[in-house]
């Protein structure tokens, strides 16, 4: 009897944890977490490249929602768009070309919603989309810096939370700009080698 209280006690507990408690404990640690991918890693250095050039333009679009500026980000979203279009995926297998395929689809389709919106808030709420679609996609090509950190704004749509990647560990929100800019923390620490 007393074991089944434990486990009533313990389980509640343990259901609770939200995603910054795994967080806290990979910052602590400082492991970098393993990469369990789909894609060989015989990816041709044309795609390699391609894929990491689509890298450096997010980076630019993250860092034009930190300063607010919709033009900027509406442009560099259009650079992302034939960037992803432009990766070449003819030396894949079918297997990984159809996984590829589906995370570039969707990083298209989030990115031309990003290219409608109106306003920065509206760029913002597709921006976490991109977010995860391109880390899917940098994890199974592997052609990105040596470290990827997803940083995470717990406070980012009403408290829901909302991640982004960086190639730095300082904290630059691009969900808040100016008014909450080092709001955040990293979530998780990519290392591809």
């Amino acid at each position: 009897m007393n074991k089944i209280v434990v486990l009533l006690v313990v389980l509640p507990i343990l259901s609770c944890s939200s995603p910054s408690a795994t967080t806290n404990q990979q910052q602590e640690t400082d492991q970098p977490v393993s990469l369990a991918t789909v894609v060989s890693s015989n990816l041709s250095s044309e795609v390699k490249t391609q894929v990491k050039d689509v890298f450096t333009i997010y980076l630019s679009l993250k860092d034009q929602l930190v300063d607010d500026n919709f033009m900027a980000a509406k442009q560099d979203a259009g650079l992302l768009i034939k960037g992803v279009e432009r990766i070449n995926l003819k030396s894949v297998t079918e297997r990984e070309r159809a996984f590829l395929e589906q995370i570039l689809l969707q990083l298209i389709a989030d990115l031309s919603s990003f290219s409608t919106a109106i306003d920065v808030k509206g760029q913002r709420e597709v921006f976490s989309a991109i977010s995860t679609n391109l880390l899917e996609l940098i994890k199974q090509s592997s052609m990105v810096p040596s470290k990827v950190y997803q940083q995470y704004c717990p406070m980012a749509f009403n408290n829901q939370g909302a991640f982004w990647l960086s190639t730095d560990t300082f904290i630059r929100n691009p969900y808040f700009g100016d008014e909450m800019l080092e709001c955040g923390e990293i979530a998780a620490t990519y290392s591809f080698n």
